[in-house]
């Protein structure tokens, strides 16, 4: 209501009141004991509406909102999760800890009425690695782009540009893969240093053993890890200990592998050796038309930055109205 009248016409204070009634509502989040979270069946995980994570306070409210979003085809559920304060939340993990490794910084409280947008971290800091370089990694970013991907294609719908959309969202999130660091389950025979930040130096004496798993076809992929919290859904108890690994490692590690699958118990998601050499063999010839013409490259940029402008354009604009034509 403040901000309403005050772009009417300018109040008096409106700054300092302002932040008194948005702290306000920030604590109000922190000190509820328990949340209720829309959740995408078709990924498992909290559902992403245009970049944000959708959070209610009332049962009733976060059911009717899931209703609302089933008219567009979403099948979402309704999850009641701990609050930052809860018993149970201040021995473990809170959920909005969570959310930063899902990569999810935007949110949306929503009562039935009026909807505010924060940060996740107004409610809850970041890691602070500088304090534990023992901490394993963390890829947000990528964990996001996974997640904002599989969402889209597996919404079973059809609207004016979809294949754009799928496209740039595909690319983020293979370029994010490829400047990763993972957690790579391995076992080891010889000589091992670990370093302070997990990563771990061999030398060439040193015999290494990775799980493997197949897909359908029976080819087989390198499990890998973003974090900590998708290495101990499976491997953090099978007798493998985890190695911090860059991209570039990861490609030596299958080179006898058809490729690699980031968070097998997640998101799932197998990226073939061949697509990786044709994107960095696609990145290498960008570089190169960038040394020769730097002029032509500027123009390519513009026109990339185009594409991705309407294709957001696109995602924003799939509503209801057409979202009628289902696909399978």
């Amino acid at each position: 209501v403040l901000e309403f009248y005050h772009a009417k016409a300018p109040l008096d204070n409106f700054q300092s009141n302002h932040r008194v009634l948005y702290n306000e509502l920030l604590n109000r989040i922190r000190d509820a004991q328990d949340i209720f979270v829309l959740y995408d069946q078709s990924t498992g995980y909290p559902f992403i509406d245009n970049g944000f994570a959708n959070i209610y306070l009332e049962q009733e409210r976060a059911q009717a909102a899931a209703d609302a979003f089933g008219h567009q085809f979403r099948k979402l559920a309704v999850r009641e999760c701990k609050g930052e304060n809860s018993e149970e939340a201040s021995s473990k993990r809170g959920f909005f800890d969570y959310l930063y490794y899902l990569g999810i910084e935007r949110i949306i409280i929503d009562n039935g009425w009026y909807r505010a947008h924060f940060r996740r971290n107004e409610i809850v800091a970041p890691p602070n690695w500088a304090e534990d370089k023992k901490m394993p990694p963390a890829n947000p970013a990528l964990a996001f782009s996974m997640l904002d991907f599989l969402g889209e294609v597996r919404w079973p719908v059809k609207y004016e540009k979809r294949m754009q959309v799928l496209q740039a969202k595909e690319l983020r999130m293979l370029s994010l893969a490829m400047v990763g660091h993972y957690i790579v389950p391995i076992q080891h025979e010889g000589p091992a240093e670990v370093m302070e930040d997990g990563r771990i130096h061999f030398n060439k004496d040193t015999k290494l053993k990775f799980p493997v798993m197949k897909n359908a076809e029976g080819k087989i992929f390198l499990p890998v890890f973003t974090d900590g919290v998708e290495f101990s859904k499976k491997f953090g108890k099978d007798g493998f200990e985890g190695g911090v690994f860059g991209f570039q490692d990861v490609l030596r590690f299958i080179q006898d592998k058809e490729g690699f699958v980031i968070n097998p118990m997640g998101q799932n998601i197998m990226i073939p050796k061949d697509r990786i050499l044709a994107l960095q063999a696609a990145a290498q010839a960008a570089e190169a038309a960038k040394a020769a013409d730097p002029a032509a490259q500027a123009g390519q940029e513009t026109a990339q930055k185009d594409i991705l402008s309407e294709t957001e354009d696109a995602a924003k604009n799939a509503t209801a109205e057409n979202t009628a034509d289902t696909v399978k």
